[in-house]
C-alpha cells in the first residue's frame, strides 16, 4: 500500500486487502474484487476495513460510511470504476446535486489552500462545474479531466464536510391523500415526523424514477433550500422512506387556480383583496430575483394560498414548483435552458419565438409570466388573450 501509484489497479491490490481484512476471506491476489462489493461488507467488520483503508488516505473515518469513503481522492483518482459509480451517485442523490452550486464553490474556495494545487487553476474548475450544462455527469467528467487534483479534494470536501443523515429513524413521512398530480410527480397530504420526534400535517412532493422528473426532483430541493421568504412555500425536510425521496413542505390549502375556480372551501372565490393577493406574489418574485434565481414557470398553478388553522381570514399567497428553476450564474442576467420553456400560455413573446430548443429565459421573463397572473387574477381565471389556443399564441407574439 505504501508504494501504491495512481497507474496500480485498485481493485486487484488495495481492494484485496481492504475486502480481505473486512470479510476474513482469503482472496487470490489477482481475484476479480469491485468497488460495489466492498459497499456490501457485514456491518461488525467495517471497522476493521476502515482502519486499513486509513493507512494510504490518512483521512478519519469515524462517521463516515463505507459509500462515502469510495469518494476519497484516492479512489476517484485511481479508479475509473469509482468514477463512474461517483457520477451515477451524484446524477441521482438530492443531497449531493448541490456539486454544482456557486455558492458552495466559493464557500470551498475561501477555505482552500490553492499552493496545494500549483498545476491546476480554481476558475477552470468553477468554470467548469458552473456550465449551463443539461446533464450534470457531463460537467463532472469534464471537471476531472481538466482539474483532477482539484476536483477529488472538492468532491471529498462535499461528502465529509457538506453530509446530511439519510439513516434518522426518527423523521418519515406517512401518506394521507393525494393533493395532485403532474408531469414530473405527485404531490400528497402526509402526517411528517421531524427529527425531535413531533408529528404534524404537511405536503410533501414524491421523486418519479424517469431520468427528467429525477433531475427536476433535484433541481426543486436545490432552490428551496436557499429560500427563505413569508411568500415562498417553506421547505421543510427530504425524507427516504423505502427507498422513496420525497421533499416535505409546508401544507396549504390549495393553488391560485383553484381560487380563480372557486374550487377552495375555506377560501370562497372573491373573497380576497386582488391588490393585497398580487403585492405577495410580487414581493415573492422580487425576493427569488434578488437571489439571482429565475423560476421559469410562474403561473396561477404554481402559486399556493396557505391559510391559518384557527383563522380562515388570514391567507399568504406562496410561489412554489421550483423544478425548472436555475440560479444565475454572476454577471449573468439570462440562460439558455434546452428541454423544459415553461408553460406556453405564460411564456414571453421571446421564449414563443425561440429558435430550436434554446429558450432565453430572464427575469423580464418570469415578469412577464406575473403580468399574465396579474390579469388572470383580476379577471377570475380567464386569460387576458383570445380563448383559443392557436389566436392566443399570435396574439402574444405579436
Amino acid at each position: 500500500i505504501k508504494d501504491f501509484q495512481p497507474r496500480d489497479n485498485v481493485k486487484s491490490r488495495l481492494g484485496i486487502l481492504y475486502y480481505a481484512a473486512a470479510t476474513k476471506e482469503e482472496v487470490f491476489p489477482n481475484g476479480p474484487i469491485t468497488l460495489e462489493s466492498l459497499t456490501e461488507i457485514d456491518e461488525k467488520h467495517r471497522a476493521l476495513a476502515l482502519d486499513l483503508i486509513r493507512v494510504p488516505t490518512k483521512a478519519d473515518f469515524s462517521d463516515l460510511e463505507v459509500t462515502g469513503l469510495l469518494r476519497h481522492p484516492f479512489f476517484i483518482r485511481c479508479s475509473e470504476e469509482s468514477r463512474s459509480r461517483l457520477f451515477r451517485e451524484l446524477q441521482m442523490d438530492a443531497e449531493l446535486f448541490r456539486v454544482c452550486n456557486q455558492d458552495t464553490l466559493q464557500a470551498w474556495e475561501g477555505c482552500l489552500d490553492k499552493s496545494e494545487f500549483p498545476d491546476e487553476e480554481f476558475e477552470e474548475l468553477k468554470d467548469t462545474m458552473l456550465a449551463d450544462n443539461d446533464e450534470i455527469t457531463s460537467s463532472l467528467v469534464e471537471a476531472f479531466k481538466s482539474t483532477p487534483q482539484l476536483f477529488s479534494a472538492y468532491i471529498w470536501h462535499i461528502t465529509t464536510s457538506l453530509k446530511i443523515s439519510k439513516d434518522n429513524k426518527n423523521q418519515s413521512v406517512e401518506i394521507l391523500e393525494i393533493l395532485g398530480n403532474g408531469t414530473y410527480g405527485q404531490v400528497f397530504k402526509c402526517n411528517y415526523t421531524d427529527e425531535s420526534g413531533k408529528t404534524y400535517l404537511a405536503a410533501c412532493k414524491i421523486c418519479s424514477p424517469n431520468p427528467d422528473a429525477v433531475d427536476v426532483f433535484n433541481r426543486e430541493v436545490e432552490t428551496l433550500r436557499q429560500l427563505n421568504h413569508l411568500f415562498v412555500v417553506k421547505y421543510l425536510d427530504l425524507v427516504e422512506n423505502q427507498s422513496k425521496k420525497y421533499i416535505v413542505m409546508e401544507l396549504c390549502e390549495g393553488s391560485l387556480k383553484d381560487y380563480v375556480e372557486g374550487k377552495l372551501e375555506r377560501i370562497p372565490i372573491d373573497s380576497l383583496d386582488d391588490k393585497i393577493l398580487i403585492s405577495q406574489v410580487a414581493l415573492g418574485v422580487a425576493y427569488i430575483h434578488s437571489k439571482d434565481i429565475i423560476h421559469k414557470d410562474l403561473k396561477l398553478a404554481s402559486i399556493l394560498l396557505w391559510c391559518q388553522t384557527s383563522n380562515s381570514r388570514l391567507v399568504l399567497a406562496k410561489i412554489a414548483d421550483f423544478g425548472l428553476a436555475k440560479k444565475l450564474k454572476s454577471g449573468q442576467t439570462e440562460f439558455s435552458y434546452t428541454a423544459h420553456p415553461g408553460t406556453e400560455n405564460y411564456m414571453a413573446p421571446e421564449l414563443l419565438n425561440a429558435q430550436g430548443s434554446a429558450y432565453p429565459a430572464s427575469f423580464a421573463s418570469d415578469v412577464y409570466a406575473f403580468g399574465i397572473i396579474i390579469a388572470r387574477i383580476v379577471k377570475k381565471g380567464d386569460h387576458p388573450f383570445s380563448s383559443g389556443d392557436v389566436w392566443r399564441k399570435v396574439s402574444m407574439v405579436h
